[in-house]
């Protein structure tokens, strides 16, 4: 049985960006022929997951003294690339912005209403005429809020750049993070947050974990824009790469 020799890394590096260089065809292909959709995901998938097991078992026979390489330090996986704008899409922006009145604007909403009940019952009592008037004023407002549903996250638009990923749109604060500096992200109901790492980025974030809209350094990615499992599988390599440096 002949034995099985390690190849260059670059040679897998370069036929990983060779494969997403042709994922804007997939989704063209996708958009000419709706039928094959699915297959053509599959498909693109199916090979970018092969290409991480060659990878994988290339970096094992790197690793083995019975080659004339140096061992790897870290297991190397293809330098995947993903760059462009991604905007929101419309078939997932009504149940994005239902998700945003659930999880964001409802409990805002119930933790006011509390809020005035309690200085209501402080300082005059029980005056049920009072209660039920703040109580149906809190209800009309979060129905007219529910139904109109107007958020400035449905401008959100997402720039991938060779260096960093920036979130920019109409009456949103533009927030970016290097690619470089990425190594916290997570995902919660509405979407990807991304943040970096060190002592005053935590510290910003906590202060300001709920304003999705004017955070300068966090970077959040709706679950309703473009190709967002394509992103945030770009996006987990790279925090994979970061941490692995660190």
């Amino acid at each position: 049985m002949s034995k099985q020799l390690p190849v260059n890394t670059q040679t897998l590096e370069h036929k990983a960006r060779q494969m997403w260089n042709t994922f804007d065809e997939v989704k063209t292909r996708q958009a000419l022929n709706p039928p094959l959709q699915k297959e053509a995901r599959e498909k693109f998938w199916e090979n970018y997951q092969d290409l991480l097991k060659k990878a994988q078992r290339n970096a094992e026979l790197l690793k083995s003294p019975a080659h004339k390489y140096q061992p790897q330090k870290r297991r190397p996986s293809p330098a995947l690339q993903l760059t462009g704008l991604f905007m929101m899409a419309e078939n997932k922006l009504t149940p994005f912005k239902k998700a945003l009145f659930l999880h964001k604007q409802m409990p805002s909403i119930a933790t006011t209403l509390l809020l005035v009940l309690a200085l209501i019952i402080i300082n005059v009592g029980l005056h049920w005429q009072l209660i039920t008037l703040v109580v149906l004023v809190a209800a009309l407002t979060a129905t007219i809020r529910y139904y109109s549903n107007n958020t400035p996250l449905e401008n959100t638009i997402i720039e991938i750049q060779t260096d960093k990923i920036v979130r920019r749109g109409s009456r949103l604060t533009t927030s970016l993070i290097k690619l470089d500096k990425l190594t916290h992200m997570q995902e919660n109901k509405l979407g990807l947050v991304l943040k970096q790492n060190g002592f005053w980025n935590q510290l910003y974030y906590l202060f300001s974990e709920n304003n999705i809209i004017k955070n300068a350094r966090v970077v959040y990615i709706p679950n309703a824009i473009e190709s967002y499992d394509e992103i945030k599988v770009f996006l987990e390599e790279k925090v994979a790469k970061n941490k692995a440096i660190i």
